[in-house]
């Protein structure tokens, strides 16, 4: 995470790949990165990823699917469209595999909070919560639940206001963030 000055900042872009092309929004708010897109796929692509920062994350899988690898757990994590969950990855070293099928394209947002920001959302953690924040503090990488857990409704409504806000950057900060706060509050629910 880097400061951006107002707190805002903002990029959409597209790129073209071997195997698809795309387009994505990234949007950083001080404490918070929230990042949507498309991609359209020509085969099953499999991507390898070098250290990166820790995080915490919500991934929202609206169409394709996924299958993640991570060195440091001892089994895989499979995302089909419309589900969810929320990691953590400490210095991720990793594949992923992302597929699309019957010729949609992958589409998908990832909400990552700086792991001390997410613990201090967190004092007193209820049970269901003790193992993954943890997991955070101990910095070992792991997800809220090995089941992936279907996008609600309200959820999508919620997804849309991020995706599709238009107001001026003040009140679109305010928004994004409590927006997402709603969104975590029913992503745990479900758990």
């Amino acid at each position: 995470f880097h400061k951006t000055g107002n707190g805002y900042y903002e990029r959409s872009f597209s790129a073209s790949l071997s195997t698809g092309k795309g387009t994505f929004t990234d949007i950083m708010l001080d404490d918070l990165y929230v990042g949507f897109g498309e991609l359209n796929l020509h085969r099953l692509t499999q991507l390898h990823y070098k250290p990166g920062p820790e995080k915490v994350g919500m991934l929202f899988l609206f169409s394709g699917g996924m299958l993640m690898q991570h060195e440091s757990l001892s089994y895989e994590i499979g995302m089909d469209a419309q589900t969810h969950n929320l990691f953590y990855l400490n210095d991720y070293v990793g594949k992923k595999q992302w597929m699309c099928r019957y010729e949609e394209p992958l589409q998908a947002m990832e909400i990552c909070f700086d792991p001390d920001y997410f613990v201090n959302l967190f004092p007193e953690s209820e049970l269901f919560m003790q193992r993954f924040i943890k997991g955070v503090l101990n910095k070992k990488s792991s997800y809220l639940t090995r089941n992936t857990p279907a996008i609600t409704s309200q959820m999508m409504h919620i997804i849309h206001d991020i995706i599709h806000c238009d107001r001026p950057v003040a009140l679109k900060k305010l928004l994004i963030s409590s927006r997402v706060m709603e969104l975590l509050m029913l992503q745990l629910d479900q758990v």
